[in-house]
């Protein structure tokens, strides 16, 4: 992205949502960024991404000076200032400061120490505020697409999906779904199934354990490679992660891992979410599959996480 050499003002304000997502620009003298400071930064701000191996961290930071910061990199979508030369402790967010959808932290401190400790604070905060912001220009950008034909999600399932037509439908059975995304390396897929709720909430299981091996199942019925007798499957050696919470009314089990192709050499990251529909006696599921063995994961990822973000029940 190229900025003109004047500064701006607040009617001279250009959109950044071309920016990758989850860059963030560090601005911090190289004092404090090679010391405890920095340490500190990078142990808040670049923790690995749940389900990806190898890790790859949830932010892509950079560093620069506050003397080379000017209008060439003040246009980035998410910039957090330190400095240790004030007299109290503080923290503050201006949002719009000299971009649209920008997002200009403040940390200060009187010392070293008591910027970490402000750091420390309000690093959720940080995360969770420019986390939500990158899915908001996400999503954005997806609605200005073109976007797969509605109904077609509202007929199969009874839900409301922004899927854009750059994922090509490869399979539709009568409960199943398969949308599928070539990127530069790999492909993103999409998944959509449901499932009868008798078959999760039985006396043969817990229901986190039929949840998975119902999605096991799935996957290696309807998704293989080019390869004979191949077939997806998850990878034994790494647990997926859960968590379960409640979204449009509906308790949600959200599952992050690895999965592997039998008989092929491909494998990647997946993120699935069951949702309890008691109306329709079901569990809906949604599933994000990657691969993209030589290249980042982390834009793929939250491309197909905000996708899943606009799934709502009719």
């Amino acid at each position: 992205m190229l900025f003109s050499c004047k500064e701006r003002t607040a009617n001279d304000k250009e959109i950044n949502s071309t920016e990758e997502p989850c860059q963030v620009l560090i601005v911090i003298n190289d004092r404090l960024w090679s010391g405890s400071v920095g340490d500190s930064i990078r142990e808040y701000l670049a923790t690995p991404i749940e389900g990806i191996t190898p890790p790859e961290a949830k932010f892509l930071i950079s560093q620069i000076s506050p003397n080379l910061f000017s209008s060439r990199t003040k246009g980035r979508r998410n910039i957090i200032v330190f400095s240790d030369n004030y007299n109290n402790n503080g923290f503050q967010l201006e949002k719009n400061k000299f971009a649209n959808t920008q997002l200009y932290f403040t940390v200060s401190g009187d010392s070293k120490a008591g910027l970490v400790n402000e750091l420390r604070k309000n690093a959720d905060s940080i995360v969770n505020t420019i986390l939500t912001s990158e899915f908001e220009v996400i999503t954005n950008k997806l609605l200005k697409g073109s976007l797969v034909d509605a109904n077609f999600f509202q007929d199969k399932f009874r839900v409301n999906l922004t899927l854009p037509t750059t994922y090509k439908l490869v399979s539709n059975s009568d409960h199943f779904v398969w949308y599928k995304k070539d990127v530069a390396s790999g492909s993103s897929n999409v998944l959509i199934y449901d499932i009868p709720i008798e078959r999760i909430e039985n006396t043969d299981n817990t229901v986190i354990n039929n949840l998975l091996a119902v999605k096991d199942s799935v996957n290696g019925k309807y998704i293989h490679s080019i390869e004979d007798n191949s077939f997806l499957s998850p990878n034994e050696g790494n647990m997926p992660t859960n968590k379960q919470f409640v979204r449009q009314g509906r308790t949600v089990y959200e599952f992050n891992g690895d999965w592997d192709m039998q008989n092929s050499f491909m494998s990647g990251p997946y993120m699935s979410y069951a949702f309890r529909d008691e109306k329709a006696k079901r569990y809906l599921f949604i599933e994000a599959l990657v691969y993209n063995p030589s290249m980042g994961k982390r834009a793929i990822l939250m491309e197909m996480e905000a996708i899943v973000n606009t799934l709502t029940f009719k």
